[in-house]
């Protein structure tokens, strides 16, 4: 039941998650810096053996799907020792019924009670914090301060924050190169990019094959829910570092020259 003025049935739904989303976003905007700190500070803590991260747990749907939902749980010992589970769900067929491809939970509780102290929404926490691993490795095994150019293969929510999080790092960043499989994707992602991203002042889309009509950049992402590789022929010669991201707790790896 539900007073006069409230929305109930579908609209609630709606209402509940729209604050939900709009909550956690809000306390993250414009705090790129602080969350490349928070993960870099998680990934010392992880080197000192003061986190625990036990093996992911996937649920499947079948051989035939990629669907998937995955259980993260861990640990962090440091000023503010805190425990928690991410809850994670990957239906890429969302996509064509106009849903995010992914939606989370993350529960945390007390490590000296055991008891949850917050629910929250991380499907945001969770991209944003893949962002911001991508962010780190490019700013401390490349000279980024001075990079122009940045690659991006797949153009969706994580290549976004990518974008979003490198610039925070590279304030010279002007051009990125965009490759999906998906044309309309990519030039979806384009028009989003020159509306929300400030600095971002040419765009270039060019298809990543060999010859390319411009110069390789020297970084390039990966984030891509593919489990078949896609082919993208690129002379790595070139390329001084490449973040591969993808959805796990350490999400960027990088390999240079």
């Amino acid at each position: 039941m539900s007073s006069i003025g409230d929305p109930s049935g579908d609209e609630a739904k709606g209402f509940r998650e729209g604050r939900v989303f709009s909550d956690v976003q809000a306390a993250l905007d414009n705090r790129e810096g602080a969350v490349i700190d928070a993960v870099e500070q998680a990934y010392l803590r992880h080197r000192e053996g003061r986190t625990d991260l036990p093996h992911s747990s996937f649920l499947r749907f079948g051989a035939d799907r990629p669907d998937r939902i995955i259980a993260l749980p861990g640990r962090i010992d440091d000023g503010s020792p805190i425990a928690g589970i991410k809850w994670i769900a990957s239906f890429p067929g969302n996509v064509q019924r106009g849903m995010a491809r992914a939606s989370a939970l993350l529960i945390v509780n007390s490590t000296e009670t055991g008891r949850p102290t917050a629910v929250i929404e991380s499907s945001i926490i969770s991209a944003q914090r893949t962002a911001a691993s991508a962010a780190l490795a490019a700013r401390e095994l490349h000279a980024i301060g001075d990079e122009t150019t940045l690659g991006l293969i797949g153009c969706g929510v994580i290549n976004f924050e990518v974008a979003r999080f490198v610039l925070s790092v590279a304030p010279r960043l002007a051009t990125l190169l965009l490759y999906d499989l998906d044309p309309a994707r990519a030039e979806t992602f384009a028009t989003r990019v020159q509306q929300e991203l400030a600095g971002l002042d040419s765009f270039d889309l060019p298809v990543f094959e060999h010859p390319t009509p411009v110069r390789p950049p020297e970084i390039i992402d990966a984030g891509s829910t593919r489990s078949v590789p896609v082919a993208v022929g690129i002379v790595l010669a070139t390329i001084t570092a490449i973040g591969l991201v993808a959805a796990s707790w350490a999400s960027a790896r990088s390999v240079c020259r």
